[in-house]
C-alpha cells in the first residue's frame, strides 16, 4: 500500500512539473518573441506534433537508416533541417558541403563540444571521457597527445602485423578443418587485441578459445547496446528520475561499473603491483598519475574510451565489405586478382603493400560510403548566438553533419 501511494504521489508530481514546465516555456516564448524579431529565422523542418515534436519520425525511419533518412529530409526541406525532439532537445541537420564548412571551420569554437546524452553521464563518464570533452579542455588535450604518440604508425605497425598474421592463421586453420569462419568475431577479436597490446601489452581475446573472447566482450557489448538506445530523459527531462531509477541510466551504470572494475582491478592494479616496465601507454598514464597530472578514474575512463571506440567501427566495416563482395562476385574476382598480382606468394597484406592496391582501397571507401560505422556524431552549440546557412541556431542545439 505504501509503495502504491508513493508511486501515485510521484506520478502526480511529475505531471504537475510537466504542466508547469510547459506553461513556463510558453510564457518565455511569448516574452522573447519581440527580441527575437531581429534574429534570423530558425531552419525549416518537418511539421511536429504537440509536445513530441519530430520524435516519432526519429524513432521510426531515423532509427534504422539515419543517414539515408536525413538525405530524404534534406531533399524536402533544404541543406539545413531543424528537428525538435520532445520538450527540450533540438537538432539541426546539415546536408551540404558549404554549410558543413561554415559549421565546422568558421564556427569550430562554437561547436567544440560533443552533444552528451543523459545515459552517457552515468558514473560521471561524460565528464571525463575525451570522446565527449570539448577540444578546448586541458584533459582532452593531454590525452589527445598520448593517443597521437601511442597510436602512431611506427608504434602500431608491429602490433598490427603480428595480429594480422594470427588472424590469417586462424582463418587458414578453420578452412583446413572445414569449420566456418565467423568474420565478425574474428575481426573484432583481432582489433581488440591490437588496442589492448598498444595500451597495456596484453591480449584480451584468444581467437582459438571463444569462451575467453566472450568473457571480455560480455563486458563491452552491453555498454555499447545501451548507449545505442535513445534516452527518454533527453527529450523529456522531467522523466529523468524514473530513467535513473528504472531505465537505461540505471542499466548503463551497472554495465559500466563492471567494465571499470575489470580495467581497474585486472589491468591497472596488476601493473601497479609489478615493477617491470613495458614502455606502453599504460606506463605513461601511471607515471602521470604519480605526478598528480591524472587520476586513477581518468585512466580507467581513457582505457574504456579506447575499447569502446575500437570495438565496432573496424569490425562493422570489414563485415559489410565482405557482405558486399559476396553479393557482387565480379567485384570479389577483381579484388582477388589484384591481391594475386601484387602480393604473389605472400601470406597476408602489410602496410607497405597498401599503396599497390588501389582497387581494394576503392572497395573500402565505397563500403564506408554505403555503410558508415558511425553515421552521425552530433555536436552541441555552446555559443549564445550562431547562424548557419542564414538561419539562427540557438545555444544548446545539437548539430549533425550528414554529407
Amino acid at each position: 500500500m505504501g509503495f502504491s501511494v508513493l508511486l501515485a504521489a510521484y506520478t502526480v508530481t511529475l505531471l504537475l512539473a510537466f504542466t508547469i514546465a510547459t506553461l513556463h516555456r510558453s510564457i518565455q516564448s511569448k516574452r522573447t518573441s519581440a527580441t527575437a524579431l531581429n534574429k534570423p529565422a530558425p531552419p525549416p523542418g518537418p511539421a511536429g506534433y504537440p509536445l513530441l515534436g519530430s520524435l516519432l519520425y526519429v524513432i521510426g525511419p531515423l532509427r534504422h537508416n539515419p543517414h539515408r533518412s536525413l538525405v530524404a529530409l534534406a531533399k524536402a526541406h533544404g541543406p539545413i533541417v531543424y528537428l525538435r525532439l520532445g520538450l527540450t532537445r533540438a537538432m539541426a541537420v546539415v546536408s551540404s558541403a558549404a554549410v558543413a564548412h561554415e559549421a565546422l571551420v568558421k564556427n569550430d569554437a562554437a561547436l567544440a563540444a560533443r552533444l552528451v546524452p543523459d545515459n552517457v553521464r552515468a558514473l560521471s563518464y561524460g565528464a571525463t571521457s575525451m570522446v565527449f570533452l570539448p577540444s578546448s579542455d586541458q584533459l582532452w588535450r593531454q590525452l589527445r597527445v598520448l593517443i597521437g604518440a601511442g597510436f602512431s604508425s611506427s608504434q602500431i605497425r608491429p602490433v598490427l602485423e603480428r595480429r594480422a598474421g594470427q588472424l590469417a592463421e586462424h582463418v587458414r586453420a578453420c578452412a583446413g578443418s572445414g569449420r566456418p569462419v565467423n568474420i565478425r568475431e574474428a575481426v573484432n577479436g583481432t582489433v581488440l587485441n591490437v588496442v589492448s597490446n598498444v595500451l597495456f601489452s596484453e591480449d584480451v581475446v584468444d581467437l582459438r578459445e571463444q569462451q575467453k573472447a566472450q568473457t571480455f566482450k560480455s563486458l563491452v557489448v552491453p555498454v555499447l547496446e545501451e548507449w545505442s538506445k535513445p534516452s527518454v530523459s533527453d527529450a523529456f527531462p522531467f522523466l529523468a528520475p524514473l530513467e535513473h531509477l528504472l531505465g537505461s541510466r540505471r542499466r548503463i551504470s551497472t554495465h559500466l561499473a563492471k567494465l571499470f572494475r575489470f580495467f581497474d582491478e585486472v589491468i591497472i592494479e596488476k601493473r601497479l603491483a609489478c615493477c617491470e616496465k613495458h614502455n606502453d601507454i599504460l606506463d605513461v598514464l601511471l607515471s602521470r598519475m604519480a605526478m598528480a597530472k591524472l587520476t586513477r578514474q581518468q585512466i580507467t575512463t581513457f582505457i574504456t574510451d579506447m575499447f569502446i571506440a575500437a570495438s565496432d567501427t573496424s569490425t562493422v566495416t570489414v563485415q559489410w565489405a565482405m557482405a558486399e563482395l559476396l553479393r557482387h562476385p565480379e567485384k570479389m574476382k577483381k579484388v582477388n586478382a589484384e591481391l594475386a598480382e601484387k602480393l604473389g606468394s605472400k601470406d597476408f597484406v602489410t602496410e607497405s603493400d597498401l599503396s599497390e592496391l588501389p582497387y581494394l582501397h576503392a572497395v573500402v571507401k565505397e563500403t564506408l560510403r554505403l555503410h558508415p560505422a558511425v553515421p552521425l556524431i552530433p555536436r552541441e552549440v555552446v555559443a549564445d548566438d550562431m547562424s548557419l546557412g542564414g538561419f539562427h541556431v540557438p545555444k544548446g542545439t545539437g548539430v549533425i553533419v550528414n554529407l
